[in-house]
C-alpha cells in the first residue's frame, strides 16, 4: 500500500490568515466572477487527507469515522474528473439502490449538491445514471444487484461505504467492479477508483488495504466537527470514547481479530440483528458479580429464546458498582425485561451473591451457577450457536462487544 503525503493547500493557508488579511488576499487576487465561483473550489476547503494523494495507485481507499467527510471527498473526486474531461464512465456503486439515490446522488454532499449551477448534471433515475453537461455520464449501481456491472466499460469507480455490503457478496461486487474497471482515462492515465467507507475488520479491507496499488487516507469524526452538531458530536466522545467500536466508527481505525479471540467482528456482524422477536419463550438476565466492595466490573447481560430455539442478546447492563450496586441493576433488568430469573454465578459466594440480590428485591427467582472451567472453554458452545446463525446480538453493544473479541480478557461478558 501506499502512504498519502498531501501537500498543503491555499486552504489552507487561508485559513491561517486573520480574516481581514484573508479578506484583502481575496480581493486582490481574484474578480467578481472568481469570487462567485470560490464555494466550488473543493481545494479551499478540503483538509489535506481528503485531497487526492500524487501517485501511480489504481484505488483511493478514504477510511473515515461518522460524519467525517469521506464521502464528500469522494464525490468531488468523480466531479473533478469529469469536469476535467478525463473521464467520462465513472461506476457509482452503493450498498443499496436507496443509498445510492439518498446519499450518493441527491444527498447533502452527493454529486448534484457538490456541482456548480454552470455544470450541473441530470440525474436520470430510470436509467440509472447522472449525466454531465461535457458528455461524461456515472453509471448507478446497487450492491445488492452485482450482476448489472457485467456490462459497462469504465474508467473511474467509486464504491461507498463498502464496508456494510452483505458479507457474502461484498467479494464478488469487487471483483466484478474491477473487472468492469478497464478503460484508461481521457488523458491517457490509467483506470482508477475511490473507496470511501468506515472501517471493519474484515479480509475483503485487509487484502485491499494490503495491495500495493492502494493509497490510503484516514479522517476522523473530530476532523470535521466543525461541521457537525456540536452535542451529538460531545454524545459520540461520551458514550464510544476509548471503545473498540469508537475506535473504528469515530477514529476510522481498522480493528483487526485478537489473535485467540473466539468471537470475531465479522461474526458478529454476520449474525446481528436491529430488533429482537416480540415472541420469547425464556428471558434471562446472566449476572457475573464482582467480589468487591470497590466498584469492580460486574457482567449484567439479558438474553432470551424463542421458540425455535434461537437466542438473542438483548441489553449488556454491566456496570462497575459496589455489591448493592450490582444487585440492583440486576434487578431492574430483570423487571424490564420481564424476565424469567436471574442466573448468577457463585465463585464469590453463593450465599453473599443470593442475598445481595434478594435484599434488594426477595422475590425474584435466583438460579445460581458455580463455573469450574475457564471463559473461553464456557464460551465455545456458544460460539458453535453463533455460527450456525442460532444467536444474534441486538443492536450495538460496543463494550460487549470489546470483551467477546478479545481473548481471556476479564470484563463485562457475564456468564455464558
Amino acid at each position: 500500500m501506499i502512504d498519502a503525503q498531501p501537500a498543503m493547500t491555499l486552504a489552507d493557508r487561508l485559513r491561517a490568515m486573520p480574516l481581514p488579511e484573508r479578506q484583502a488576499f481575496l480581493a486582490k487576487h481574484y474578480t467578481a466572477e472568481e469570487l462567485q465561483a470560490l464555494p466550488y473550489c473543493w481545494e479551499l476547503f478540503a483538509r489535506p487527507e481528503q485531497i487526492v494523494p500524487a501517485g501511480n495507485w489504481r484505488t483511493w481507499l478514504l477510511l473515515g469515522g461518522k460524519g467525517s467527510g469521506k464521502t464528500r471527498s469522494a464525490a468531488e473526486w468523480c466531479r473533478a474528473e469529469i469536469e476535467g474531461g478525463r473521464r467520462r464512465e465513472i461506476g457509482i456503486i452503493g450498498q443499496t439502490a436507496d443509498t445510492v439515490r439518498r446519499v450518493q446522488v441527491e444527498g447533502p454532499t452527493g454529486l448534484l449538491a457538490i456541482s456548480p449551477p454552470w455544470s450541473a448534471p441530470v440525474y436520470e433515475r430510470s436509467r440509472n445514471l447522472v449525466r454531465y453537461k461535457n458528455g461524461a455520464i456515472c453509471h448507478l449501481f446497487s450492491a445488492e444487484e452485482p450482476e448489472r456491472l457485467r456490462g459497462p466499460n469504465l474508467d473511474g469507480l467509486w464504491l461507498d461505504e463498502a464496508c456494510s455490503y452483505p458479507p457474502a457478496e461484498l467479494g464478488y461486487v469487487w471483483d466484478l467492479a474491477q473487472l468492469a474497471l478497464r478503460m484508461s482515462a481521457q488523458d491517457g492515465s490509467s483506470a482508477r477508483g475511490v473507496v470511501s467507507t468506515t472501517p471493519k475488520g474484515i479480509r475483503w479491507l485487509k487484502k485491499l488495504v494490503e495491495n500495493p496499488n492502494t493509497v490510503k487516507s484516514v479522517m476522523r469524526t473530530l476532523d470535521n466537527a466543525s461541521n457537525l452538531d456540536a452535542a451529538t458530536v460531545q454524545y459520540y466522545l461520551d458514550t464510544y470514547g476509548g471503545t473498540t467500536l469508537g475506535r473504528q466508527e469515530l477514529d476510522a481505525e481498522i480493528i483487526w481479530d485478537a489473535e485467540g479471540a473466539l468471537w470475531t467482528r465479522e461474526l458478529l456482524e454476520k449474525t446481528r440483528v436491529q430488533t429482537a422477536p416480540e415472541e420469547l419463550t425464556r428471558i434471562v438476565v446472566g449476572l457475573d458479580p464482582s467480589g468487591t466492595r470497590r466498584g469492580d466490573i460486574a457482567g449484567i447481560v439479558v438474553a432470551g429464546r424463542n421458540a425455535e430455539g434461537e437466542c438473542f442478546v438483548l441489553q449488556d447492563a454491566s456496570l462497575k458498582a459496589s455489591p448493592e450496586g450490582w444487585a440492583s441493576k440486576a434487578v431492574a433488568s430483570y423487571h424490564t425485561w420481564q424476565a424469567d430469573r436471574i442466573v448468577a454465578e457463585s465463585n464469590y459466594g453463593a450465599e453473599m451473591v443470593e442475598a445481595t440480590i434478594r435484599a434488594v428485591d426477595d422475590t425474584v427467582p435466583v438460579r445460581l451457577v458455580h463455573a469450574s472451567r475457564g471463559k473461553q472453554i464456557r464460551a465455545e458452545p456458544i460460539v458453535a450457536v453463533f455460527e450456525k446463525g442460532k444467536a444474534h446480538l441486538t443492536g450495538t453493544m460496543p463494550a460487549l462487544e470489546d470483551e467477546l473479541s478479545t481473548p481471556e480478557r476479564k470484563g463485562a461478558a457475564g456468564p455464558e
